[in-house]
Order: structure tokens, then sequence, then C-alpha cells
């Protein structure tokens, strides 16, 4: 058990307490998990996962980054919105930041949002600010003109970063995530970013 602490954070930013009677199950399985090869292959063999991989970002994450660097270590276990969150190990995590425009598949024929899409880059294209568009075609609650603000993959996806890192800057193109009826168009408006990033598996 010493590689393996439960803490509970007196700090303003995570919860001050921790339930054991319920948190029993979720302890258990983070007991055998050790590496972030081992969290991945866990969530992907769950048909229903109830857990998922996580960063916590010098630069995204800033308060959280430094209260973890000054109060644990990898393998210490905390809990933290809601979740029971385990650390797993440092990396450099790429970041990324775009504008988007989101149409939602459950709302929407395919054939209306391929008509949306067309009619959205012909408009940027003759000159229309993306973030004017983003404004009128959205479907989000919370539009801010498409502005993505810096990301972690696990925000929009690892497919959808990887695309966006292989694009070039200024480019406008169609992204769609048919698993979750989602489908965007998206302009490439920063390169991708490089930090210090703590690695965490929460269930």
């Amino acid at each position: 058990m010493n590689f393996f602490r439960i803490i509970v954070l007196s700090i303003a930013v995570f919860s001050t307490s921790f339930a054991l009677s319920q948190g029993g199950k979720k302890i258990e399985a983070l007991k055998k998990i050790t590496s972030i090869s081992q969290a991945k292959a866990y969530i992907q063999g769950n048909h229903k996962p109830t857990a998922r991989l996580g960063n916590f970002s010098k630069f995204i994450d800033s308060i959280e980054y430094k209260e973890i660097q000054a109060n644990f270590k990898v393998g210490d276990v905390f809990y933290h919105k809601k979740a029971t969150v385990k650390l797993l190990g440092n990396e450099v995590e790429l970041i990324s930041r775009c504008q988007y425009i989101y149409l939602d598949g459950n709302k929407l024929s395919r054939s209306k949002i391929d008509s949306l899409r067309t009619e959205i880059i012909l408009k940027f294209n003759a000159g229309v600010p993306f973030k004017n568009l983003a404004n009128q075609f959205s479907m989000e609650p919370k539009v801010n003109g498409g502005d993505s603000g810096w990301f972690h993959k696990s925000r929009m996806g690892e497919k959808f970063c990887n695309d966006l890192t292989y694009k070039k800057l200024g480019e406008i193109y169609t992204f769609d995530n048919e698993a979750k009826n989602a489908f965007y168009v998206v302009l490439k408006t920063h390169n991708d970013m490089s930090f210090e990033s703590w690695v965490y598996i929460a269930m």
C-alpha cells in the first residue's frame, strides 16, 4: 500500500471529502493500474467504460498543475470534481486551438448538414469572418465566435486533434464524428503547443 496513498486535499480547488464506502470498487480497480498503457487497456476493455484518461496541463490547468506538483506523486489517489483520480505520470502534451462550427446530426438530416457546410465554406471563402458564421450557424449552447480556446485531446477526441495538427494555418475543412452524430466545419487558427502535463485516470 506504500505506492498507493489516498490523500484528501485541503485546498479550495479540490474536494475535502473522500467517501471510502462509495469509492471502494473504484479504488480496487485503480490499485491494479500502474501505467498509462495499462489505463488505456482498461478503458478499451470495458464495453461501458466508467473511466477516462485526462491531463492537468501546466498551461491550461495551471492551478491544478501547481497544486499537484506541490502535493502529489505518481501513484497517489485523490478526489477531484466528483471523480476518484489516480496520478499516472508526467508527459509533454500537445494542446490545440481552432475555430469550429458544430452541427447536430440528431436534429438535422445529413443532406441538410452537407448543404449547410457547403454554404458556410463558400461564405468564408467570399470573405465572411468565421466568427460571424459560427454565431449564425453553430448549434452549441455557447458559441463564442467558434473559438475553442486551448484544449486537451480528451475534450475533442484524438482523431479531431490529429486531423487539426496536420492542417495548414488558415485552412478550412470538415470533420465528422459519426459515432456521436456530430459534424463540424473547422478553421485552423493556431499551431499546436507543447507543455508539461500530469496524466491521470478518473473514475
